[in-house]
């Protein structure tokens, strides 16, 4: 599969995270790896995508993620993995060193900071070397390198490369709002038991508490995830000879179960090195 191509899919299970009830602008910016382009989609469902220059090239190994303001569509910041950048394509201030596996695929994610006050405040989440699970915070409040306009935002001194206590961690990764955008978890796989657990994002200073896991009877790899917010369905793409595996998030009681398995989704004998998506209008599987 195409670089790009994999990119684009893989933002759209990133940041199918976000959708909420109403009219919802998270996924209007994808940016891609290895060139200087980005694809920026209309506010009106007849508008056509416009390819936009300017971006700063990423030519690292794995994931990119990108934050989008719900209502109005603009871009917040996106990331390699080893720097955010604001929307003027800078670094953004105190956005360099971010600390993920530099031999590795760089896992990553992002969600809103939870709690009153928090508005402006943004998790990103990264994987280092050693399989831990850190963060750093980001505040669109701030004007950082913009002089006048709209504020470009920093990386807050004390909010980067953070331990959250989670270890041992998979390639898998992705974070999932509640349907009122008011809690949010991050689901990842558990590198030494093979368990898929899902831990609530706390506010800041906050612990990450694990409120489910569940072990598959057919042990998986987890490369991506991507969830249907309607339906709860998490889909867990493998990075071994292994189908893909749907299993179902209940945000009222914070658990998760098993579902089915996709047949026919990987070739025998070859690592899959893809990923997926669900559409914003897609069925959910049954």
């Amino acid at each position: 599969m195409h670089r790009n191509l994999k990119v684009v899919l893989l933002l759209i299970g990133i940041l199918v995270s976000f959708v909420s009830r109403g009219q919802d602008f998270t996924r209007n910016n994808w940016y891609f790896t290895g060139n200087d382009q980005a694809l920026i989609f209309g506010k009106d469902s007849a508008a056509s995508a416009t390819l936009s220059r300017g971006k700063i090239s990423q030519n690292n190994v794995g994931e990119k993620v990108t934050a989008t303001d719900p209502t109005s569509g603009d871009l917040i910041f996106y990331s390699d993995g080893i720097n955010v950048y604001d929307a003027t394509n800078a670094v953004m201030q105190n956005g360099d060193g971010i600390l993920t596996d530099p031999n590795g695929i760089q896992a990553l994610s992002t969600s809103p900071v939870p709690g009153a006050g928090n508005e402006n405040l943004y998790y990103l989440f990264h994987k280092n070397a050693a399989g831990e699970i850190r963060y750093t915070v980001i505040d669109r409040s701030v004007q950082g390198n913009r002089a006048d306009g709209p504020p470009a935002g920093e990386v807050i001194n004390i909010g980067k490369n953070i331990a959250s206590g989670i270890t041992t961690r998979g390639n898998g990764m992705i974070t999932i709002g509640s349907r009122d955008m008011m809690q949010f978890w991050l689901v990842s796989q558990n590198s030494v038991t093979g368990a898929i657990e899902i831990h609530r994002i706390p506010e800041p200073n906050g612990t990450f508490t694990m409120v489910d896991n569940l072990t598959l009877a057919t042990p998986i790899e987890a490369l991506h995830f991507s969830y249907h917010q309607l339906s709860g369905q998490i889909a867990i793409v493998p990075s071994n000879n292994s189908n893909i595996q749907v299993i179902r998030f209940t945000e009222t009681v914070e658990s998760i179960d098993f579902e089915r398995r996709i047949l026919n989704t990987f070739i025998p004998g070859e690592t899959f090195g893809g990923s997926a998506g669900w559409s914003p209008g897609a069925i959910p599987i049954l």
